[in-house]
């Protein structure tokens, strides 16, 4: 079926394939509908935007695992803070919802999520003939986690369709690129990615969060602090480290700050 809730079907997953149209990763969205049923409290409020609802996105191309985004909820919020303008983030909340929108009693909300990932900074069209693409959603662990206060309110998204331009290419270009690949010829083309990991760390003496990943171009690198507190939700919990603490990060041979303390 496709109707998905934290104790039910917990995967949304989309398979995009097609023997001549081109994908425009550039244009990534979902739309859901978000289903009340009502109990225990008549209406539910959502905690942040839909994104809220989701645990991890996982994309794979031709196969290949392509990007692993945990705490999806939580690191989406986070970005489009940083990134997006007051009218921008207004605009988002119209259509994704915001921290405090309400779905009524045994009704259901429509809500349009513009996906956010590294394959969004593609510049290239995807050809689906020779990459098919596989776009994964999982839904954070309890009800609770998406909703404003502490109910167990039951929710379900229903009809969720992925939304994404594709292009029709003319059949010469399609035929030309099918050949020079059969002959040995190689498509390379530029996709960013985003790698996220979660380490516990302790609150007194020295901590060393390792990370590596082969990458051909580090383009940014991104620290947050979580400490998921009573009453607190996994998409909106960012915490300051209190007190004195010193951070420095070593990427490759160099260190940042260059002198530490």
């Amino acid at each position: 079926g496709n109707s998905f809730s934290p104790q039910g079907v917990t995967t949304l997953r989309w398979v995009i394939s097609h023997e001549s149209l081109f994908f425009d990763p550039k244009t990534m969205a979902i739309s859901v509908a978000m289903r009340s049923d009502g109990t225990p409290n008549p209406d539910l409020k959502l905690a942040q935007s839909i994104a809220g609802c989701f645990r991890q996105l996982t994309i794979y191309a031709g196969g290949t695992l392509l990007e692993r985004i945990s705490d999806y909820g939580r690191l989406y919020t986070a970005q489009r803070f940083l990134t997006s303008t007051t009218e921008a983030a207004g605009q988002l909340a119209i259509i994704a919802g915001a921290e405090g929108t309400t779905v009524a009693d045994n009704t259901a909300s429509r809500f349009i999520l513009p996906l956010w990932c590294g394959l969004q900074g593609c510049e290239s069209l995807l050809p689906l003939k020779f990459m098919p693409i596989t776009l994964e959603l999982s839904l954070c662990s309890n009800y609770a986690d998406a909703l404003d206060g502490t109910a167990q309110n039951a929710w379900t998204l229903e009809d969720c369709r992925l939304l994404v331009d594709m292009v029709q290419a003319h059949s010469d270009v399609v035929e030309n690129l099918f050949q020079a690949l059969a002959k040995g010829s190689s498509l390379n083309l530029r996709i960013p990615s985003v790698y996220s990991f979660s380490q516990t760390v302790q609150n007194s003496g020295m901590q060393i969060i390792q990370a590596s990943r082969s990458v051909s171009r580090l383009r940014m690198v991104q620290i947050m602090f979580s400490s998921i507190a009573s009453g607190d939700k996994p998409c909106r919990a960012y915490r300051l480290p209190t007190g004195a603490f010193e951070a420095q990060m070593s990427i490759g041979s160099r260190d940042y700050p260059q002198h530490g303390s």
